[in-house]
């Protein structure tokens, strides 16, 4: 007995004593020892009462599963039952039973000691109960599982989350246990890169990564966990394992402006040979001197559809690291004719709403700064947004429906046939960039018929779609699906 209360006392020490290491600029070697006092006993014992049911050398027995980590099996594994009294195989095989319902071979070792063997390799991810009774009662009862793929099971924080607190830990929760004696500093990456401590759940399944200080504000994370990574039983990961957060945001300053100006960027049409026409908010509370004097636009054109379609791309990839953090994002002038400059035409149609009319302009692909001038005690405040300007003989309405995208092609408010749908979906979250690169988009093609319809099968989890319709030197992008909240298509 005294044995056994220091075996005790040593397993429970290790137990709530949890491995720590530091993360040190040049990546010295970490291990991680998993130890005897993170897994649960490979020795279970069980008794029953004399008299309920089982033969007297069948009320002791204790069980062991070859190659177990825990009650973790393999799918191949074996069990040793040892009874504390002679017993026989006929003996056994008339109370043992397996569940799920399973085909075992038993084989006598000496007197007391059996293998139970499966006919089969057992069922991944499966928990199986190796039991002793009589008359479907279960006196004595063994539960285990079988091992799973090593994989990821879960993660805090989830993959994608936001708003994540800036003293959060970083969690990996695995289907099984990790090899102990690994060095994690050869598989873990962190970027932009923090000092971190590493703390090992008592199930040795879970790894826990806590920064050595408050991370920064408005920043995307990201964690990756490299394929290689062994598990206890031997297994590794097949693949990265990679974790994208965003923390919190700083909370900004209250606008103490007495008046309201709201210029959203957008993308907008115009049939050829129309003025291209701009809606925007603007009210000034009562009292409040300030009107509007004065609206601008640059105007600048792109060498063609797919110059803009290559433009709205690199938003993708860089948009939403700016929005996030408070900024706006600009699309780039270098490289593009400029055509026009000067102020516009604007009015208002009351109610707090304005317009600004743009100049008629040749068919083609546009970007335009617009600024509004407001004058306030004095003061002039300028306001600039942007906006993807085209103008087609071509139009287009869409529908996204489940699974589908249904596209109709218009000239002069006909449907026409035969035009080239080229679309781009992709996945797109709207507080994380998305990489510039093919395997990001997933491109289809299709043509309208004599309706005027063209349909796509849309790719599983795309959000969005840039799409080029092409007919007779006439060109449209649209943009189906959540391209932006900033963003979006307007028929």
């Amino acid at each position: 007995m005294k044995i056994k209360r220091i075996i005790a006392l040593l397993l429970t020490a290790l137990m709530i004593a949890p491995m720590l290491f530091a993360c040190a600029e040049k990546n010295p070697p970490v291990t991680i020892d998993v130890g005897s006092g993170y897994e649960l006993p490979t020795v279970l014992s069980g008794s029953a009462p004399t008299g309920a049911g089982l033969p007297d050398e069948l009320c002791s027995v204790s069980v062991t599963a070859k190659d177990s980590v825990g009650r973790t099996v393999p799918t191949d594994t074996a069990f040793t039952l040892t009874f504390e009294r002679p017993t026989d195989c006929e003996t056994i095989a008339s109370y043992l039973s397996v569940s799920p319902q399973t085909d075992v071979r038993i084989d006598r070792v000496s007197d007391t000691e059996y293998t139970v063997t499966p006919e089969g390799e057992l069922d991944a991810g499966t928990v199986y109960r190796l039991s002793l009774g009589a008359d479907g009662k279960a006196q004595i009862s063994f539960a285990f599982q079988t091992e799973s793929a090593f994989a990821l099971s879960a993660s805090i924080p989830a993959d994608l989350s936001t708003g994540v607190p800036i003293n959060t830990g970083i969690e990996f929760e695995f289907t099984s246990q990790i090899k102990g004696g690994t060095d994690i500093s050869k598989y873990v990456t962190v970027a932009p890169s923090f000092e971190y401590k590493a703390e090992l759940y008592p199930n040795g399944r879970r790894l826990v990564l806590i920064p050595q200080k408050k991370l920064d504000k408005n920043t995307e994370y990201t964690v990756t966990l490299k394929k290689g990574f062994p598990s206890a039983s031997g297994e590794v990961l097949s693949e990265d394992i990679t974790l994208r957060f965003r923390t919190e945001a700083t909370s900004s300053a209250q606008n103490d402006r007495k008046y309201y100006l709201s210029l959203s960027p957008t993308a907008i049409t115009a049939k050829s040979g129309d003025n291209a026409v701009y809606g925007f908010s603007f009210y000034a509370n009562k009292g409040v001197n300030a009107e509007i004097t004065d609206v601008k636009a640059e105007i600048y054109e792109y060498r063609n559809h797919t110059a803009m379609l290559n433009a709205v791309k690199e938003f993708n990839e860089k948009g939403a690291d700016l929005i996030a953090n408070g900024a706006a994002y600009k699309y780039p002038t270098s490289g593009l004719a400029k055509i026009s400059s000067g102020s516009v035409e604007y009015a208002s149609s009351g109610a707090r709403q304005y317009y600004a009319y743009l100049p008629t302009l040749d068919d083609g692909a546009y970007l335009v700064n617009i600024t509004v001038s407001v004058k306030h005690n004095g003061t002039t405040v300028n306001e600039t947004a942007q906006l993807l300007l085209q103008v087609s003989e071509l139009a287009a309405y869409f529908e996204s429906t489940e699974g589908e995208l249904i596209i109709w092609g218009v000239k002069n408010g006909l449907p026409v046939d035969n035009v080239s749908v080229s679309a781009e979906f992709f996945e797109r979250h709207t507080d994380f960039s998305l990489k510039n690169d093919k395997s990001n988009y997933t491109k289809l093609t299709a043509k309208t018929g004599t309706d005027g319809i063209a349909r796509i099968e849309t790719p599983q989890n795309a959000t969005g779609a840039i799409c080029l319709l092409e007919n007779g030197g006439d060109s449209l992008l649209i943009f189906p699906g959540s391209l932006d909240e900033y963003l979006t298509y307007k028929c």
